[in-house]
């Protein structure tokens, strides 16, 4: 997905950057994304661990958790992408992304 295809916020220069996508290797995945148009990087900060997740209420428990002491950058919101999605930084600095697709009926 690129920036391009979310509403409200791409430009001509930032279109074709990527907002978001997944890579399904064996057991595991990588979720990748350039950084979000117009957003300074600080040196170290251009990488985050994503958990994702089957269960919201067991995301938000572990958000919570790991918000302790540090600061939430997304609160965990419902998403045009069809999922609970939210990001912070703990208290060492480490940064997080929580993900938990829609149940599809």
């Amino acid at each position: 997905m690129r920036f391009a295809d979310v509403p409200n916020m791409s430009s001509p220069e930032t279109k074709d950057l990527i907002m978001h996508a997944v890579l399904d290797l064996g057991g595991g995945r990588v979720m990748l994304s350039d950084g979000r148009p117009n957003m300074t990087i600080p040196p170290g900060g251009n990488s985050h661990v994503c958990l994702d997740f089957d269960d919201a209420a067991d995301m938000a428990a572990k958000f919570d958790a790991l918000a302790v002491g540090g600061s939430v950058t997304m609160p965990v919101r419902d998403t045009f992408w069809g999922a609970k999605f939210g990001m912070l930084t703990d208290a060492f600095g480490i940064n997080w992304m929580f993900n938990c697709e829609a149940r599809k009926a």
